[in-house]
């Protein structure tokens, strides 16, 4: 995982945004033709203090690379945005990713709520757009 952040939507979730960060040597690709091909998937659940899941979301993610792109993710990794909403009374929340050809599977718990991070908007509103001027 390369950042966690949260923006609180409503009384009742705050809504988190995860940007993933994998090296690209941890991962395996399945070479047909040019292309190289992958496919994972993202996992997120939150949990609440007694360890009952509130909230599931899960992705598959496929991967069809051309030999420049392949290069470029072996280099810098494979990176994913995934965003989401979590029950405000969650206390934990458990991030996996999955690797469908080599079924490595890796996971990461993060007590919440996360804090959010510095010059970053607290509320949905202050994300706003400002107001259209008129003509």
């Amino acid at each position: 995982m390369h950042r966690l952040s949260n923006l609180k939507v409503g009384d009742r979730n705050w809504h988190y945004a995860v940007d993933y960060a994998i090296a690209g040597s941890q991962l395996q690709f399945a070479l047909e033709g040019d292309v190289h091909h992958g496919a994972l998937d993202f996992m997120a659940s939150a949990f609440d203090d007694d360890g009952k899941a509130l909230s599931r979301i899960a992705s598959r993610t496929t991967a069809d690379l051309k030999p420049s792109s392949y290069q470029d993710m072996m280099v810098g990794g494979f990176r994913l945005h995934q965003e989401f909403d979590v029950p405000i009374n969650a206390t934990s929340l458990r991030l996996g990713v999955e690797d469908e050809l080599n079924r490595k599977l890796g996971t990461v718990v993060i007590s919440l709520p996360v804090p959010p991070a510095p010059n970053e908007p607290t509320s949905a509103k202050a994300r706003s757009l400002p107001e259209i001027e008129p003509d």
